[in-house]
């Protein structure tokens, strides 16, 4: 039985979904939409990874930006309006491996890169591993927080230290 809309005129951010396309259940852009347009007045998202769309091939620790440039390509879908008002995925929280070595820089600036404006480091408070949040509509810097584990590697902080300007480290 179908709530009731109890507020039809109040904005939202609905700040948590996924998106997936596996044999027997799929969840895409036609899906969210659906849902965002059901009665309540969502106006944007946050996709957060859901190990869906990571890339087949290359290295190991890259796999992961596969599904934030599906994300951003379906982000991109939605920002031309032409599937309708709802900024679907205008924030988007990723996944790296903060123990990985020299290579979480790069991956890390990967998603930054598939993501654009959309992507930004954030902690994520249960999992070792940094997430990127919603640059929008949010609209906070940029900031990175140290693993669950406390144990990050000097290279993820080196990146930290340098990334864009505005940016912190949050502990």
């Amino acid at each position: 039985m179908p709530e009731a809309i109890l507020e039809p005129d109040l904005p939202i951010c609905d700040p948590h979904h996924h998106l997936w396309d596996f044999p027997n259940s799929r969840y895409l852009l036609p899906e969210l939409l659906a849902d965002a347009q059901s009665g309540h007045m969502v106006e944007s998202t946050v996709f957060v990874e859901c190990g869906s769309f990571y890339r087949a091939g290359g290295p190991e620790p890259m796999k992961f930006v596969g599904e934030t440039e599906f994300v951003g390509g379906v982000a991109a879908m939605a920002a031309s309006g032409r599937y309708g008002p709802v900024m679907a995925c205008e924030g988007i929280v990723g996944r790296a491996d903060l123990l990985g070595g020299a290579a979480v820089g790069a991956v890390l600036e990967s998603h930054v890169r598939a993501g654009g404006s959309r992507a930004s480091a954030t902690p994520a408070p249960t999992i070792p591993v940094p997430t990127f949040a919603p640059a929008t509509p949010i609209r906070r810097p940029a900031s990175m927080a140290w693993p669950s584990s406390g144990k990050a590697s000097p290279d993820w902080r080196r990146w930290a230290c340098r990334s864009r300007p505005g940016s912190t480290i949050r502990s």
